[in-house]
């Protein structure tokens, strides 16, 4: 007699899935339910829900699926962005991905850059922003110009995951 243990949820997205997935056709009226555990595991084994993007992409795909819900969308998406928000504030550039870069020899100890970090699974190359470290107005503009690389490549990795 053979056994299935099903120990987590890495377990029931990296191996139950895919050894359902050729006979999916099989669920008749649970073939909903398990199309959204099909496109959910693609985005979690991915890690996309590290970022805010890619956990309001799954949270957008769970409330596409009919079902009867107690609490709204706009309750954990309000959830979700107040715990991005309080990660933010941990790091000195005060947003997710974008790290500072300090300056070596004479500009030791000086911010010389931001550099944009991705979680490893994604594969997005990281990317550094420098700026004259006389002027606030050309850090911030760096600072700018990261923010906009970081969201335009989340967007296009986790919409490519979908």
């Amino acid at each position: 007699m053979t056994v299935l243990t099903v120990e987590s949820i890495h377990s029931i997205f990296e191996k139950l899935i895919p050894i359902f997935s050729p006979y999916s056709h099989y669920f008749y009226w649970k073939f909903p339910q398990f199309e959204l555990m099909s496109r959910l595991s693609r985005l979690i084994n991915a890690k996309a829900h590290n970022t805010l993007y890619g956990f309001s992409t799954i949270l957008d795909i769970i409330y596409s699926y009919p079902n009867s819900r107690l609490k709204s969308k706009e309750f954990y998406l309000d959830n979700i962005q107040s715990w991005f928000k309080s990660q933010e504030n941990k790091n000195k550039s005060g947003e997710n991905n974008i790290q500072l870069v300090y300056g070596r020899d004479s500009l030791k100890g000086q911010i010389v850059a931001w550099k944009c970090v991705f979680p490893v699974e994604s594969k997005i190359k990281s990317r550094q922003f420098g700026f004259e470290c006389s002027s606030s107005m050309s850090m911030k503009n760096a600072l700018n110009q990261a923010i906009t690389y970081r969201d335009i490549s989340i967007k296009s990795w986790v919409d490519s995951l979908k």
